[in-house]
């Protein structure tokens, strides 16, 4: 199973002013570059798995691991997931 995981992102100086009732008007669109948060997290299997991190062309990185949680690193958003 190929795990993608995905963050929040927004340019840089974007802004958004509260106009009440939940709704905000943005204020200024922003502009480049683009601002990613770091991935955070653990996603959790019911048995064990291996789980090899991928680089962003698919591409395994790093080394590869049994258990049963896989912990998010920052900056790695495929995992190949397999039994």
């Amino acid at each position: 199973m190929l795990l993608q995981v995905m963050s929040e992102e927004r340019p840089t100086g974007f802004a958004v002013e509260a106009m009440g009732g939940g709704v905000k008007k943005i204020t200024d669109i922003g502009h480049d570059p683009w601002q990613v948060k770091n991935l955070n997290g653990t996603v959790k299997f019911e048995s064990p798995v291996e789980i090899q991190p991928l680089d962003f062309n698919g591409y395994p990185v790093g080394e590869k691991k049994m258990g049963v949680e896989v912990p998010l690193a920052p900056a790695t958003i495929y995992y190949l997931i397999a039994r």
